[in-house]
């Protein structure tokens, strides 16, 4: 099954919210709706003490909720709208038990239950918006949960399968009994009780025979009941609608009439308008006709006068004719001026010419580049620095990692060099990096395009296996394979993308040996996310069924959380391994010296906190802002605080942004929602202050904590007086933080080794 969402399920998911309205209405016409009520209590009442009921497509709750009422039996729904689900929980909510057994999920994938969990599954007006591509899947589902059967209050039994209806972006009828006979199960219709449906059930053991849910006399007495009313409320519908059209037709031609009348008089209207403009016109005209006259006396004196003006102007021209030719004389002699200075500009040229193209200043030409490309390849100078002093740090430490390492840089040549002998294998490159990984290691598989939690997962564990989502059986079952095949004493879920269950469940299957565990990089804020809810979701099953051993948090409440409720859980400390920078040189802030902050934690998710930061970066003197990412609307906030914003629009490679870190006067990640974020450190790491929220465990114990954290994210002018103050003190920041970090590696790396080692 796929989990795409087509237009029905889109129009479900969009209009849900008032579908309990519609429902009512047509109960109070359509005898059907109490028929099927009617049925399931009498049905479900007969189940004994703390049985399980499954609604699949519970939708407002409208069946859940009587049902609820039966003391023998347990309900639950789900549903893939989650408008629906709103409108339910707010009818419901005086049964908080009832609404937890209520779950949103994703159209056609797997039911978050385990094999045989209820008694019965259940549908009502449901099938008839299933594609019937998708038919065959979702009743798979359904006989998986099941215990002993499955009921269907659905279309009148039909031998073939059509589209229907287009309300609702498609409606089908189905043929259920073929439809399960494609399973190899037999499908009874029973009893009829409504003229427009029929009930299948699907029998799955042999504790309920369909006598065992029929009463025939009370299915009989309903379908009289419906045969009886439908045809007289239809009838009355009928009546009704005559009636209603007849009067509709009246009240067109009394509005028509209305409309004809009010075009007359508005035509009449406009004959009296236009008659007293043209009233207005001929009194207008006439008044001009005698200003005029009147003016043509005044024009002929001031023709008279004009005249005098020529005669006076004719002689000032004179005058000017002979001012003419005494500029014309002196133009010439400016041309000659001109002429000269041109000369000497091609001189000077020539020389300059001469001078640029000589030895002694091309070497100093040469000299000077050279010291401004040695003082901007500082940072990068210190970069490398560091790495190789990194490298030399614990060699037998870090041996057998640096193996690896060294494997992976060589990765690529090795693939070509075997690609002739894999052609057709499109998992070579997998193959051959498990090759280079020894046996009863730890193998920690990361998403790679999650690029906070990949860098994450690079700097913790030493052998690592980029694996993105997994949407095929076959090709889950072909990566485990290989996996399993490789040895491995423990392989860690590193973030958790779709298809990992079912991985994590099939290597398992595979080698029980293996054990497997799950770094888990999120919090409890994340749970708003439907992606998140949903792996969050696998996780617990996994727990439920014993297939993890092990689930590492990177925030230490999460860790405590899960402890006390019984999962094996363990706090597993970020860290960022590579050997502190020497640090860039202690830059005093003056009056009138621009300043540039870097904002990272970017984006329009609230959590991020993007504007927050950047109205506080408005009030410091002289600063600019480089955000990577940034978008149109952060730079246009930017711009209206008269703010200079520069960075990229998208996600850099990690060297570029070390890079970028070390070259800002100060970072900020000040979020509301944090675990244990990586950025922090590497911006220290690189000599440079990061403030941060109060969200996560860093810096606990230490002054650091005063100088970096924010306690109040949402107050631009308290970032603001720490970003200067944390300026001002540099130089303390970067000495207690080499503290800290020395402690913090320390902790963390004890932390891996609790977390790899139990099982």
């Amino acid at each position: 099954m796929t989990n795409n969402i087509y237009e029905n399920e889109a129009w479900w998911q969009q209009n849900g919210m008032g579908w309990a309205d519609e429902v009512e209405k047509r109960r109070s016409l359509q005898p059907l709706y109490g028929i099927q009520e009617v049925i399931l209590t009498h049905i479900f009442s007969k189940l004994p003490k703390e049985s399980k009921v499954l609604e699949f497509g519970v939708g407002f709750g409208r069946h859940v909720d009587y049902l609820s009422d039966i003391p023998n039996i347990e309900v639950y729904g789900v549903d893939q709208s989650p408008t629906m689900l709103e409108s339910l929980r707010n009818r419901l909510s005086h049964k908080p038990d009832l609404i937890k057994n209520i779950v949103l999920i994703e159209p056609r994938t797997k039911l978050p239950y385990p094999d045989n969990y209820f008694d019965f599954v259940y549908t009502v007006s449901v099938l008839i918006h299933i594609n019937p591509a998708d038919m065959e899947g979702i009743l798979k589902e359904l006989v998986r949960v099941s215990k002993h059967g499955i009921i269907h209050f659905e279309n009148n039994f039909s031998e073939n399968t059509e589209l229907k209806y287009m309300d609702h972006n498609g409606c089908w009828q189905h043929s259920i009994v073929h439809d399960y006979l494609k399973l190899d199960l037999p499908c009874s219709v029973l009893s009829k009780v409504a003229s427009e449906q029929d009930i299948y059930y699907t029998k799955l053991s042999d504790s309920w025979s369909v006598e065992d849910l029929e009463n025939k006399v009370m299915f009989s007495r309903l379908h009289l009941m419906d045969d009886k009313i439908r045809p007289t409320i239809t009838k009355f519908e009928g009546e009704i609608g005559w009636r209603a059209e007849e009067l509709k037709e009246r009240i067109e031609k009394e509005f028509k009439m209305q409309d004809d009348m009010n075009s007359l008089n508005q035509e009449l209207s406009d004959v009296r308008n236009e008659n007293d403009r043209n009233k207005t016109m001929i009194a207008e005209q006439t008044a001009e006709i005698a200003i005029l006259n009147d003016d043509k006396s005044k024009l002929s004196s001031k023709y008279t006068d004009l005249n005098k003006l020529y005669q006076a102007l004719s002689l000032s021209f004179n005058s000017l004719e002979e001012q003419i030719e005494e500029l014309e004389k002196y133009s010439g002699n400016l041309s000659h001026e001109v002429s000269q200075l041109t000369s000497n500009k091609v001189l000077l040229e020539s020389r300059l010419y001469d001078i640029e193209t000589s030895l002694a200043w091309r070497v100093i030409t040469k000299m000077r580049s050279l010291d401004r490309v040695y003082r901007l390849s500082k940072p990068v100078r210190k970069l490398l620095n560091t790495i190789r002093n990194y490298r030399l740090k614990s060699k037998e430490q870090q041996k057998q990692h640096n193996s690896y390492e060294n494997s992976n840089n060589e990765l690529s040549q090795l693939v070509n060099n075997k690609q002739s002998e894999r052609k057709n294998n499109k998992y070579s490159w997998l193959e051959i990096k498990l090759e280079l990984i020894p046996e009863q290691s730890s193998i920690a598989i990361h998403q790679p395009e999650w690029l906070g939690v990949s860098h994450s997962t690079q700097e913790l564990f030493p052998f690592t296996l980029p694996i993105k989502e997994l949407f095929d059986t076959n090709e889950i079952m072909r990566v485990g394979k290989l996996i399993a095949e490789s040895k491995p004493k423990a392989i860690v879920f590193s973030g958790f993308a779709i298809g990992y269950y079912e991985l994590a469940k099939f290597i398992k299957s595979v080698d029980s040996k293996i054990a497997i565990k799950i770094y888990w990089h999120g919090n409890t804020t994340h749970m708003y996310e439907d992606y998140s809810w949903s792996r969050y979701q696998e996780i617990i099953q996994l727990c439920n069924e014993g297939i993890v051993d092990s689930w590492g948090f990177a925030k230490e409440s999460m860790a405590e959380l899960y402890k006390e409720n019984g999962f094996p859980s363990f706090f597993v400390k970020n860290t960022v391994k590579n050997e502190s920078l020497e640090f860039l040189e202690n830059k005093d802030l003056k009056h009138n010296e621009s300043v540039k902050i870097g904002i990272y934690a970017s984006g329009n998710t609230w959590n991020k906190n993007a504007y927050t930061q950047i109205a506080a970066v408005s009030l410091i003197e002289n600063a600019s802002i480089n955000a990577i990412p940034y978008n149109n609307r952060m730079k246009s906030f930017a711009q209206q605080l008269n703010l200079n914003m520069e960075g990229s629009e998208k996600a850099v490679p990690r060297e570029e942004l070390l890079v970028t870190l070390a070259s800002n006067d100060l970072n900020l990640y000040v979020t509301f929602s944090e675990c244990a974020p990586l950025l922090p450190l590497e911006s220290m790491n690189m000599g440079v202050p990061c403030l941060t929220g109060p969200n996560h465990h860093y810096f606990d114990g230490s002054p650091l904590k005063d100088y970096l954290i924010i306690n109040s994210p949402d107050d631009p002018v308290e970032i603001a007086k720490k970003a200067k103050y944390a300026m001002e003190n540099r130089k303390e920041i970067l000495d207690l933080y080499n503290i800290w970090k020395k402690e913090n590696d320390i902790a963390s790396e004890l932390s891996i080794q609790r977390f790899l080692e139990e099982n």
